[in-house]
């Protein structure tokens, strides 16, 4: 049967947690992360633009509300998230 030498044991079993904590990424931790991606649209005939869009990675709740009747928003339901939502928007410097 395999046995771990006292003197061994202890840091063969903090290198393994280390190891695995040091190769995380927002990916794999819990919770919700906004991560943004940019990319350059070129269509032939048409101006070059650039283009930002952000977006939540990993466990992130929202939900969806009805607007009230009285309420100016062209649109019948108000989706909300955590870190985003439908009824706001902000620039962000790249």
């Amino acid at each position: 049967m395999w046995s771990c030498n006292k003197r061994y044991c202890p840091a063969i079993v903090f290198i393994a947690m280390f190891c695995s904590c040091a190769l995380a990424t927002s990916r794999d931790m819990v919770g919700c992360h906004m991560f943004g991606h940019t990319r350059t649209v070129k269509i032939n005939g048409c101006v070059q633009f650039t283009l930002t869009t952000n977006a939540c990675r990993g466990f992130c709740p929202s939900y969806s509300t009805p607007s009230p009747n009285g309420s100016s928003n062209p649109t019948p339901n108000k989706s909300s998230g955590q870190l985003l939502n439908a009824a706001t928007s902000w620039k962000r410097k790249t």
